[in-house]
């Protein structure tokens, strides 16, 4: 909607509206900025949030990532299992390795099934 002023007496009022107007789309147009840490695509960060199996033993361990530290260049690893205590900090080459093994774990996970004839 735009205000048009029909004479004198309205031009204030038509100038208020369009202020108005202005300050919203400034307040939404903040709002939907979104921080570049909150959705990245690319990069070291982009895989916060995936998935990752751990050897602990002759076990594996199942996490999540959680966070990047981009001074030292390592993931910090949340395990499902609390009594594994906190977060565990991963290199790059260990950060694959625990995706690769994590890949493992399902296609197991994923043959066992259809042995078993749950498909």
């Amino acid at each position: 909607q735009v205000a048009v002023a029909t004479n004198e007496d309205d031009a204030p009022q038509a100038q208020s509206y369009v202020e108005t107007q202005a300050e919203t789309f400034e307040e939404e147009k903040e709002e939907a900025v979104v921080a570049p840490e909150e959705v990245i695509t690319t990069g070291p960060r982009s895989l916060i949030g995936q998935r990752v199996a751990v050897e602990k033993g002759i076990n594996a361990v199942l996490g999540t990532v959680k966070d990047y530290d981009s001074e030292t260049r390592e993931w910090s690893i949340q395990y499902d299992d609390d009594e594994l205590g906190e977060k565990e900090v991963l290199n790059r080459v260990q950060l694959g390795s625990a995706f690769k093994l994590y890949s493992k774990h399902l296609a197991d996970n994923l043959k066992a099934m259809w042995g078993a004839g749950e498909f």
